[in-house]
């Protein structure tokens, strides 16, 4: 299925090979972080509701 993509994108021009190629960036780039997205959302969380170590904490539980 790989190779018929490329050989779809080949008889494009190059104007809208670079737009498929933009939003094949954008699309990787957003299934890629959201992990990392989601992750920092709940880090926000926890510093609003207060719940995370200081320094001192982390290295007393070390």
């Amino acid at each position: 299925m790989a190779t018929l993509k490329k050989n779809i994108i080949n008889f494009l021009d190059e104007k809208d090979k670079s737009k498929v190629l933009f939003f094949a960036e954008v699309l990787f780039k957003h299934s890629k972080y959201e992990k990392l997205r989601s992750e920092i959302e709940s880090r926000r969380k926890e510093i609003k509701e207060n719940s995370i170590l200081s320094h001192e904490d982390f290295w007393e539980k070390i």
